[in-house]
């Protein structure tokens, strides 16, 4: 199934002429209620979010991207515009959530949603506000930053968790985290970390070299959406 019928009502998708994006992803917008006197905000069905997807991003058949957003309160608010930069892979069964509910907006710009040249592994799970450049997120790790953004130039190692409880900024810039999936008692450890020397130049050209090969992959054995969406 085509996810264009599943975005169509709440979000609009402005697609790069080489942006490559599987018609068995999902690009979702959900909205949080906002609660006042404890009553529930109505929520709209329009459009929310223009989603402008650079050049150069790959989206692999499973791959799901959700942006949060708070419900708007009436149908004068203007869409919140966001935007993916260049040359992102979304590998099969990532889970990206970009939760923009406490995000300050300015509806004269747009807001950089995430950055370029990121790498999302299979089955890896990424909640937070927004992403730099240059980070690659390994498979089957999970990070729950929903009050922090991530910087640029990190790794995540395959089976590493990290969440909000571990307010020590580790994402920031060009750093490793890894714990080789450690787990006691059913918790995971907080994973340790290392520098990256060099973390964005490094991570950039391993990004570029995986593009190559992941488009040309998604063009030969699936269905591309279209541009307009």
């Amino acid at each position: 199934m085509s996810s264009i019928a599943t975005i169509s009502k709440l979000l609009k998708l402005k697609l790069a002429k080489d942006a490559l994006v599987s018609t068995d992803s999902n690009l979702e917008v959900r909205l949080k209620p906002k609660i006042e006197n404890d009553a529930v905000q109505e929520v709209t069905l329009s459009p929310v979010v223009e989603l402008s997807i650079d050049k150069g991003n790959v989206f692999h058949p499973g791959a799901e991207l959700i942006i949060i957003v708070p419900s708007s309160r009436n149908e004068e608010e203007k869409l919140m515009k966001a935007c993916i930069g260049e040359d992102n892979l979304f590998e099969e069964k990532c889970s990206v959530i970009l939760d923009l509910t406490n995000e300050e907006y300015d509806s004269s710009g747009d807001i950089n949603i995430i950055g370029s040249y990121n790498k999302f592994s299979p089955l890896c799970r990424v909640k937070t506000s927004s992403i730099g450049d240059a980070n690659i997120f390994e498979s089957s790790c999970s990070v729950q930053y929903q009050d922090s953004s991530i910087g640029n130039g990190n790794v995540v190692a395959p089976l590493v968790h990290i969440t909000d409880i571990d307010k020590s900024n580790l994402l920031a810039h060009e750093t490793v985290l890894y714990n080789i999936g450690e787990i006691i008692g059913g918790t995971h450890l907080v994973p340790k970390k290392r520098n990256h020397t060099n973390g964005i130049k490094q991570n950039k050209e391993e990004v570029r070299i995986l593009l190559k090969i992941a488009g040309k992959t998604l063009k030969e054995h699936h269905n591309i959406m279209e541009e307009s969406c």
